[in-house]
């Protein structure tokens, strides 16, 4: 049985996506795709994180956000919830350093406890 879900984000920027999936150690195949579900279903995909074993996840970019779709019933080694929070987090961080750096910040040190990252930054005098 099939158990297609699609997750709305906020994640808008496809660079700090792709990113993210590469910290997160995800494969990525970027296009125009399909990806499939059971009972011949299959849906229009931007991004594909290509799983070793199992189904793969989609990532679609719909009015402006990137949706995640997946059958997670056939996905291995990870959770919808558990994906969708890593994902999250390392795209938020992905955002914020970025953004950070081109304001002239450099990264000093980062934390992570408990699964909350602890930034210490420094501004770049010139």
């Amino acid at each position: 049985m099939s158990h297609i879900s699609k997750i709305k984000t906020q994640m808008v920027d496809k660079e700090m996506l792709l990113l993210a999936l590469s910290d997160l150690g995800y494969r990525t195949e970027e296009g125009r795709q399909k990806l499939d579900g059971l009972r011949n279903q299959s849906f229009d995909i931007d991004i594909k994180v290509v799983s070793r074993f199992g189904n793969d996840i989609g990532l679609k970019l719909t009015d402006g956000v990137f949706e995640i779709i997946a059958d997670w019933w056939g996905v291995m080694g990870t959770t919808q919830e558990a994906f969708t929070k890593a994902l999250t987090q390392r795209y938020a961080y992905r955002v914020v350093t970025d953004k950070l750096q081109k304001q002239g910040f450099a990264l000093s040190s980062e934390e992570n406890n408990n699964g909350k990252i602890h930034l210490v930054l420094r501004r770049i005098s010139s």
